[in-house]
């Protein structure tokens, strides 16, 4: 996978888990 898909992937996660501990 290249560089930009995994940078993609790895801000998704960060926002995902920001909503959850947000929504916490």
């Amino acid at each position: 996978m290249t560089a930009g898909v995994y940078s993609q992937f790895s801000t998704n996660l960060v926002i995902v888990s920001a909503v959850r501990q947000h929504n916490l």
